[in-house]
């Protein structure tokens, strides 16, 4: 009796085994999902010659399709088979992108074609032709072109605007990165106010901020938002000076910059002004920018300097920047200046501390934060977190954050997906004091 019992343990735990291995083997899934499997049916029903393989949260197929299918951009007119790639979500099976390689030249839209061969790259070999229909974004085709030991891809949209190009991209690259997948509601609600006629090239996420790359008719714009979908600000580069409203362009003619070199310049707007950034060069001094208004206004554009003869920095920065940090931080010293969230960021060592203090485009600041060791928080700041997150681990990052409503101090606790904590030095817990930030 005792051995039958001890065989049924055996089993009941083999099977148990057995069950979890099917869990993990599972959570290392290297099969399509079946509703992946159903889209491309859905979707390209006289596909042929099948293969599957899985990439993160992808199920990528590819297969062949006759040259006279029709695809959801168009019908090839090729002689051959067409090679396919599709992209689907393997949790839901949306479809996300399709790549068509190997195509002919002749096979490009006609204004793709003219685009290219009055480019600068027209007397390069084209190695390959691309094209790439995605989800919620403009379909773009892409030029591989090589010269000698040099290679580029060259990424147009259907109209033949050349709207990016790579250098020296893997063999092995597989344009994961130009899929854009579902909008914010906030950027199609924002686009359909201001851009109607828009079109998405790519949708990136970039120290914590949100930046969209659209074409307004034949005009490429870069959109930043914060990420509760606030709007920072739209950048227009590559303006000509042909462009320029006659009082910024008088304003540059009648300053000291005049007989500088100009190399670019952007023009942004923002929720408090407009204006054209210039990036300046001339022999035998160093590059600056400069920002000129509507109004013909000139101010130096915070940026970087290079070493000073004794081997200090200096930072261009607005006046009222440096009168702020000089009340609230007597005696600091300017470490560094960069931009962070949309944000201008000052690095600053006050008092023993490496403090980083964020300004607005306008000059306004937002607020200040430095990191701290627990032992620095007061005993009612932790038993505050302490019970109201008993089980959580606490991240040894916690910061001091200083804004114009307050002081708090922020914690990051570990879960599957982090959260920031803050909390008042009385005690009390609130909502971030900087929405769609992350320290």
């Amino acid at each position: 009796m005792k051995r039958n019992l001890f065989a049924i343990t055996l089993l009941v735990l083999s099977m148990l085994l057995q069950v979890a291995c099917n869990q993990d083997s599972d959570l290392k899934r290297n099969e399509p999902s079946t509703k992946s499997i159903n889209r491309l049916t859905a979707l390209y029903p006289s596909a042929t010659d099948v293969t599957w393989r899985v990439k993160g949260q992808y199920d990528i197929a590819s297969f062949k399709l006759p040259a006279s299918a029709t695809r959801q951009a168009g019908t090839s007119q090729g002689d051959n088979e067409i090679d396919m790639e599709a992209w689907f979500v393997s949790q839901d099976g949306s479809w996300r992108m399709s790549k068509e390689s190997e195509m002919d030249f002749d096979q490009l839209p006609e204004a793709v074609q003219k685009a290219f061969k009055q480019s600068i790259y027209a007397e390069w070999k084209v190695d390959d032709v691309v094209c790439l229909e995605r989800e919620g974004a403009e379909t773009l085709y892409v030029i591989e072109v090589e010269q000698g030991n040099q290679e580029m891809h060259l990424f147009y949209s259907v109209d033949g605007i050349l709207v990016r190009t790579e250098t020296d991209l893997d063999d092995d690259y597989d344009y994961e990165g130009q899929i854009v997948g579902s909008v914010p509601s906030f950027v199609q609600k924002f686009l359909q106010k201001t851009y109607p006629n828009a079109r998405i090239i790519e949708i990136d996420e970039e120290d914590g901020m949100i930046e969209v790359e659209i074409l307004d008719g034949r005009i490429q714009r870069k959109i930043l938002f914060q990420q509760d979908g606030t709007w920072v600000s739209t950048c227009t580069e590559d303006i000509l000076l042909s462009e320029l409203p006659e009082a910024v362009l008088t304003a540059f003619k009648n300053s000291e910059y005049a007989n500088y070199t100009i190399d670019d310049i952007e023009h942004f707007i923002t929720p408090n002004k407009e204006f054209y950034r210039f990036e300046l060069e001339l022999k035998g001094a160093e590059d600056i920018k400069i920002d000129i208004t509507l109004a013909g206004e000139i101010s130096i554009a915070p940026s970087k300097d290079q070493d000073n003869h004794n081997g200090s920095k200096s930072y261009n920065l607005p006046d009222a920047v440096r009168q702020i940090i000089e009340s609230k931080y007597p005696g600091a010293q300017i470490k560094d200046v960069d931009y962070k969230n949309g944000l201008l960021e000052v690095e600053i060592m006050h008092e023993g501390r490496e403090k980083e203090v964020y300004f607005t485009d306008s000059s306004v600041w937002s607020y200040t934060s430095w990191e701290l060791s627990k032992q620095e928080v007061p005993a009612a700041v932790l038993d505050a977190l302490t019970k109201a997150y008993p089980n959580d681990v606490i991240d040894d990052d916690i910061h001091f954050v200083e804004t114009p409503q307050g002081q708090y101090y922020a914690f990051e606790l570990e879960r599957g997906n982090d959260i920031e904590v803050f909390i008042t030095p009385a005690g009390e817990i609130v909502d971030s004091p900087i929405p769609g930030i992350k320290l």
